[in-house]
Formats: structure tokens, sequence, C-alpha cells
């Protein structure tokens, strides 16, 4: 009698790290699918209303977030104890789903109540992005969101619940607050606790400065073929935002690969 054996050694090996990768993968785009739909019915519910402006949708949704999302100052504060961990072994921040259900990330409120209005107001149709306000030596020291109105991109601040305006009640800008230091001082002044030196004399779309040496080598090489003013209009990849997509598209790369180096190997018996 001729018993059928299976494949072992790495030809076995590789079609069970594929599948477990695949299997990974799948899970986590079922995960970002999910709090995609989360955010888009806070965006509908919240957020959206027939006839509002970019203004008053960019003020429903740093409200939403003042008053919804709680803020993580230790790794204690996050709860369950699973997510605790993913939020201090993962070197990605929390995506806007994960404040929105666990809270902010420890390590600072503002890029996480940022991420979460930028989600919100984007599932809403929304042209929004995120700036980042630096010190004198370039670094990044807060973050902020903007919103396209019109020809304009109008600012507000989600961690201290600030909306900016121009003395006529146009909302304002970046711009408008780096050379009105009054009118800056006139929005912030009364709130306890606004940051010092968050300003806004230096800002920027992407911190080029994050990676030493390799980013600012690639900023100076893109300023060179393309100007200065279009590089200043970089900004941070979308997919930086989401980890769970992130990671997904990680897995399903990995499982590719297992795929591949299995062919190249012998098949055993």
């Amino acid at each position: 009698m001729i018993r059928a054996t299976r494949p072992t050694g790495p030809w076995r090996w590789t079609r069970d790290a594929a599948i477990a990768f695949a299997v990974l993968g799948l899970a986590l785009l079922a995960a970002h699918a999910e709090e995609l739909v989360r955010i888009r019915r806070v965006a509908a519910r919240e957020v959206d209303g027939e006839g509002s402006t970019p203004e008053q949708r960019l003020s429903r949704a740093v409200r939403f977030v003042q008053r919804e999302v709680r803020v993580n100052r230790r790794p204690q504060d996050v709860s369950p104890w699973p997510v605790r961990l993913y939020y201090q072994l993962s070197p990605l921040h929390p995506g806007p789903g994960d404040v929105l259900r666990w809270g902010t990330d420890y390590r600072g409120p503002c890029g996480s109540k940022s991420r979460l209005v930028k989600a919100i107001l984007k599932a809403g149709g929304d042209a929004v992005r995120l700036r980042l306000l630096l010190d004198d030596e370039g670094t990044s020291v807060h973050t902020v969101v903007e919103v396209r109105d019109g020809d304009r991109w109008i600012l507000a601040d989600p961690t201290y619940g600030i909306v900016y305006h121009l003395r006529d009640g146009r909302g304002a800008t970046a711009e408008d607050l780096g050379a009105d230091t009054a009118l800056f001082r006139a929005h912030v002044d009364t709130i306890p606790g606004y940051g010092a030196g968050y300003d806004y004399d230096a800002h920027t779309l992407l911190n080029w400065e994050k990676v030493p040496i390799l980013l600012p080598a690639i900023r100076d090489l893109l300023t060179r073929v393309m100007g200065a003013e279009r590089v200043a209009e970089i900004k941070r990849p979308t997919l930086w935002m989401y980890p769970r997509l992130f990671y997904a598209l990680a897995f399903l790369g990995l499982a590719l690969l297992c795929l591949l180096v299995r062919r190249r190997l012998p098949r055993r018996a």
C-alpha cells in the first residue's frame, strides 16, 4: 500500500506563511473598511448639513472632537490592555478610527485630534490637510488642520478647540496668523495652557526633518527639480493616517513574496 505524503520543508512553510499573511492582511482590510464606515456616519450625523460652508463643517468637526474624544496622557490611560500594547508597540500613530474609539495617543493629543478632524471632513467631501508648526530649529511641535474654502485654506486647532477667524468673520489662514500677531494672540491668550511655542512663524505640510539627512536631501533635490513653491505644497501621504491599511498592505505584500519564493523552491515529499 502506497501512502500519500505531504510536501515538507521550505516549500510547505512558505505556503503556510503566505496563507497566514494573507488572512491577516484581509482581516485588517476589513477592519479598515469598518473604520471608514464609522467615520462616515459621524460626518453625516455631526458635521454635514444642507447648504453648510467649509468653515461651518470645520467648526462642527472641531466641537465634536473636543466633546467626544478621550485624551490619554499616560500609557496606563489607554484601555483595554491589548489596545494599550497596540498604541505602545506600533511605530505608526493611532488612526482616526482608533482615536474615535479609544482616545488620543498618549504621546500627544494634537496629531490624534487633527487626524480625526481631517478624516471626518474628508468623509464629507472636503479638501483637508494637516499643517505642522515648527520651532526655531525646524522641529515639528504641534499639529493643526486646514480645510479648503474657495481659494483659501482656513485653519483650526482641534487640540484647543480653536477655529481661527479674521476680524471680518472669515476663516483665517496660517499666513494670516503669521502676518498678524495681534490677531493670533486674540485667539489664544484666553486659553489656559496654550503652548508658548505654538505660533505661526514657521510651519510646513511635511516635516522634512523627521528623518535626518535622507528627507532633507530629498527636499533639496525636489526643490531643484520642482521649485520651492511646489515642494512647500507636498503633504504627508494619507496612508500614514491609517495604520490598519498600512499593515494590511504590508501583510499582503509578504504573502505575495512568500508565494514568489515558493515557486522557486523544489517540491519535496
